[in-house]
């Protein structure tokens, strides 16, 4: 099972991305083999503009996708969010889906 600093590893291969650096385990974690990686989007990432790192999950995503050899990538939150204030980036994201 390879983690957010394996996963960085293996992006870095590539000399484009030589210099990229996944998020820390406590941002975002990245974690499962070639087969199925599994993000998940950690209390800060919830709440943190989708610009920031932690995130970023899309984006993450396809570095894993694209570059890193991943052949499916599942999504998973840390906690239940509470969007009382209209906090929650991420939704931008599934309202793009629906």
């Amino acid at each position: 099972m390879l983690g957010n600093r394996d996963w960085e590893n293996l992006l870095r291969r590539n000399d484009d991305f030589s210099k990229c650096r996944f998020p820390g385990w406590d941002e975002i974690g990245i974690e499962g083999s070639q087969d199925l990686v599994t993000i998940t989007i950690r209390t800060k990432g919830l709440y943190e503009n989708m610009q920031g790192d932690a995130a970023a999950f899309e984006a993450w995503c396809l570095a894993l996708l694209c570059h890193c050899g991943a052949k499916r990538v599942a999504i998973r939150l840390e906690e239940e969010p509470d969007d009382q204030d209209g906090f929650l980036h991420f939704e931008r994201l599934l309202s793009c889906l629906g």
